[in-house]
């Protein structure tokens, strides 16, 4: 995860395949083998760094950013300079050819560049973006669309994504957010050489920063680059979550992304909370993609300390929803408002509240049962 002359560019690209199901006693994509993952990768111009699997999918820590694969999914993120949409004829002819799965539906999402003009062909524009996102995937039955959504006096703060699809998608739930201005106590848990002298782990900076508890049921596999950076994905059952940071004054970024959560009890604004907790950002912003109903889930987005600048939302096709909400930190003189006082209230007996049914409870609601993706 190198800097550039002007500073590294945390913010991903992400991109999202879904594939017909496999043939009965079949494990679909996840029967490539690591020759074939990283003739995808270095296309894409990123290596595997570590590696974590269950008995729904394989998860990989990447030099920028992580790689998740279903038996029917993949998802590729990518970020710095890195070429991802290079990538996608390789995973198209190993699908097909090689395993003969059928693309059911493809998304691409990202936030708005820091450093947009460092970005190489296709990723100078979001026009380029989807003319070779259309070359692919515009032939499913939907045709592609492209959204840009979010304040337009503000182009820092939108969110770019791009939707193809074959047919209806099952009932899928997640949460992308991008976090700027990171509070600088907390980023400097991400410096490998800390102030006491000893070189601080990937370990250490999952603990001290607080993120083994924003999920506990997560199994982690996390990564710390030199001399500072952090990346770790984390599974349980068919749900992941994976967050990557660059700590650097100037132009620190994290993001936190969660997969599979359950829209029947999706506990949004504590989910949301508990990762503002471990970085403290000055500014943030939170897409909540829903396919499958459960509109409601991310209706209304309320979170203590930081105050909504912009809110949109946008229908996709074959019954999806795509919420985007942007958020910056009140100052001290609004921290007290009504508003703020009733949620510090919910927040106090919703804290009783756990304690009393026990946080492993009340955490696992979160996640689906984690069934295998057949």
């Amino acid at each position: 995860m190198a800097a550039s002359a002007i500073g590294f560019e945390g913010y991903e690209k992400r991109l999202e395949i879904t594939f017909s199901e496999a043939p009965e006693g079949r494990r679909g994509l996840r029967e490539l083998s690591l020759a074939q993952i990283n003739s995808v990768l270095d296309l894409a111009q990123c290596s595997i760094v570590s590696q974590l699997s269950n008995t729904s999918f394989d998860s990989y820590v990447l030099s920028e950013s992580s790689l998740f694969i279903y038996p029917h999914k993949i998802i590729l993120k990518t970020c710095g300079t890195t070429k991802l949409l290079h990538s996608v004829p390789r995973i198209l002819e190993l699908a097909e050819e090689h395993l003969s799965l059928a693309v059911l539906s493809a998304k691409y999402s990202r936030g708005t560049f820091i450093f947009p003009a460092a970005q190489p062909s296709p990723h100078c524009s979001f026009s380029e973006e989807v003319a070779v996102l259309n070359r692919y995937f515009g032939d499913l039955n939907s045709g592609g669309s492209a959204y840009v959504i979010g304040d337009p006096v503000n182009p820092k703060q939108q969110w770019h994504t791009y939707y193809a699809t074959q047919k209806p998608e099952k009932p899928m739930v997640t949460l992308e957010m991008c976090m700027t201005g990171l509070d600088a106590k907390k980023a400097s848990f991400f410096f490998k050489n800390s102030s006491n002298g000893r070189p601080s782990s990937a370990k250490d900076m999952t603990t001290l920063s607080g993120i083994s508890n924003i999920i506990p049921e997560m199994e982690i596999c996390d990564f710390e680059f030199d001399p500072c950076g952090y990346s770790m994905n984390g599974v349980h059952g068919a749900a992941l979550s994976t967050i990557h940071v660059t700590p650097e004054e100037g132009f620190s970024y994290a993001s936190y992304e969660a997969m599979g959560l359950n829209p029947g009890s999706l506990a949004l604004e504590d989910l949301i909370e508990r990762v503002l907790r471990c970085f403290g950002p000055s500014e943030f912003s939170a897409a909540i993609t829903i396919f499958g109903g459960c509109v409601h889930a991310g209706r209304k987005v309320d979170v203590d300390g930081y105050t909504c600048n912009e809110s949109a939302a946008e229908e996709l096709p074959g019954g999806g929803m795509l919420m985007y909400r942007s958020f910056a930190a009140v100052d001290a003189a609004n921290a007290a408002s009504p508003r703020s006082i009733f949620h510090y209230r919910e927040a106090e007996e919703e804290e009783e509240e756990e304690e009393e049914k026990g946080m492993k409870e009340v955490e696992f609601d979160l996640l689906w049962e984690g069934e295998e993706e057949e």
